[in-house]
């Protein structure tokens, strides 16, 4: 595994000793040593570049200068008086400067103003393909001529994940992410944007994307565990469950140090939306994905509706519902 600092100057890698050697027999750890790589590119093609030799540790710190923030993949094998073993353990990392805010790309150029952007696979249903892609060569979108930055599904029911540049957020008290996706057909399901940051055990919910047909732009307000730190890096997810047949189209994104809002707040009765007390009751004809926002756009929940009576438990509060086509505000007692 690979911890960055938290100025993103540096990875810990660490690994643990083998026990049992290629063959199945006994290895005594205490004989073991160990050859640390980083991947290098050259004209010539990729090659695993010697950092580190012979360490008997289990881990091994990699320091970057004040430099443009890059991907670095490594690797660790184990050694002893038989040689080196063919197995290697691999991880990576995204280090160097943190991106100041704002930052913005709508991917006209072709390629990105702001990188790395960096594809994950934390299990094996995580199966997408990424990539910018002009609009129109996408079947269901022909007549479009915009770039988008593109995630097609490989297999049914995966999953898709994509980390964004790597941003700074030290010194500010708010900031928020404006991203236009597109939500009509054939767009993956539970499209939205989660984060993390030095210290955090897991990604957290930044915001869940409303679905209304068509390109949608939406902001988020960044949570709080994510204002005023060194670096901060936000993730694009969604779910395949058609695999091939969906999609993940983001058309532009707009990180800054200002406050979300959400507009157009309107009810066009399709949609039977009543606040309780302590909850919503929701009725849809159909199942609907459904997501409830704070006044200031903090994503709460997201969710799948069933077809007929719903229920929802919520606090004491004001909140922004978005169900299908439909946007209300409810009051909670």
């Amino acid at each position: 595994s690979a911890t960055v600092s938290e100025d993103m100057q540096s990875a810990t890698l660490k690994w643990e000793a083998p026990l049992v050697g290629i063959d199945g027999g006994y290895i005594n750890p205490e004989n073991i040593k160990y050859n640390v790589y980083k991947l290098t590119s050259s004209l010539a093609g990729d090659f695993w570049d010697l950092i580190e030799e012979g360490t008997q540790d289990l881990s091994y710190t990699y320091h970057v200068e004040e430099i443009m923030q890059d991907y670095y993949e490594f690797s660790v094998k184990a050694t002893n008086i038989a040689g080196v073993s063919p197995q290697a353990a691999e991880t990576s990392a995204v280090l160097g400067r943190p991106h100041d805010l704002p930052m913005y790309d709508d991917f006209n150029t072709g390629t990105y103003i702001y990188g790395p952007w960096i594809t994950y696979i934390p299990t094996p249903d995580y199966r997408t393909q990424w990539g910018i892609l002009p609009l129109e060569v996408i079947p269901f979108l022909e007549n479009e001529y915009d770039n988008a930055v593109c995630a097609m599904g490989l297999m049914e029911n995966g999953k898709g994940k994509a980390g964004m540049p790597i941003f700074t957020t030290k010194n500010l008290e708010q900031a928020s992410i404006e991203v236009d996706f597109w939500t009509g057909e054939n767009a993956a399901s539970n499209i939205h944007i989660s984060g993390t940051t030095f210290g955090l055990d897991k990604d957290i919910l930044v915001g869940s994307v409303v679905y209304n047909g068509t390109w949608n732009k939406q902001s988020f307000n960044l949570p709080q565990e994510l204002l005023g730190k060194d670096w901060v890096q936000l993730f694009v997810e969604g779910d395949f469950p058609e695999g091939t047949a969906q999609w993940i189209l983001l058309k532009s994104y707009n990180v800054n140090d200002k406050p979300a809002g959400i507009d157009n707040i309107e009810n066009n009765g399709q949609i039977s939306i009543k606040a309780t007390e302590g909850g919503l009751a929701v009725f849809v004809d159909e199942p609907e994905y459904i997501s409830i926002f704070t006044p200031d756009g903090k994503a709460i929940y997201a969710g799948q509706l069933s077809d007929g009576n719903n229920y929802i438990n919520l606090q004491k509060g004001i909140y922004i519902v978005a169900c299908g086509n439909n946007r209300t505000k409810v009051a909670v007692k």
